[in-house]
């Protein structure tokens, strides 16, 4: 899904992810990338059962915040995140509905970066509601991804930067 490697290593601090158990706070989403935020993409990208029901457990905390605090942008960012965890649970019909609200909650502002964002596992969903009524925002969102990884004669790939994901540091 995401760099595993990187989800694995990544370090809050001096704890692991695993320690990091603060509650997701009852409060306005103001922060540009909120930690509870981040650390579902990493329990997403390690993708383990137990991990993806914590993901999904957080995403639904700060769905309930986003939905209390009218903030369109982090409905959209838990929205998508919360279809691919449904859909790594094989829970395609509910990960599609999922995926629908986030897109329908984007097309009045144009809001590519929070799908784009997501990589390949997105970019892959994504073409099933181009059945639906949102044809036209889902182009204008997979004209943004970058191409599929190429090889090249050395024998090393070619890709395009997927989001927060492009970096990894073994701390």
């Amino acid at each position: 899904m995401m760099r595993v490697r990187c989800a694995r290593n990544w370090r809050i601090g001096r704890e692991t992810l695993d320690a990091y158990i603060a509650p997701v706070p009852d409060r306005l989403l103001t922060w540009l990338q909120d930690p509870h935020l981040t650390k579902s993409r990493i329990l997403l990208a390690r993708g383990t059962d137990a991990d993806v029901q914590a993901a999904l457990a957080i995403l639904d905390a700060l769905h309930e915040i986003a939905l209390r605090t009218f903030s369109i942008r982090f409905q959209i960012e838990v929205l998508a995140l919360r279809a691919l965890a449904l859909e790594t649970q094989k829970k395609t019909g509910d990960a599609l509905a999922v995926l629908q609200q986030a897109v329908a909650l984007a097309r009045p502002s144009g809001v590519i970066r929070a799908f784009v964002d997501l990589g390949l596992p997105m970019q892959n969903m994504l073409p099933r509601l181009a059945k639906q009524d949102f044809a036209e925002t889902v182009r204008r969102i997979l004209a943004v991804f970058p191409e599929p990884r190429k090889k090249t004669e050395t024998g090393y790939t070619q890709s395009g930067i997927h989001g927060s994901w492009r970096y990894c540091v073994n701390v």
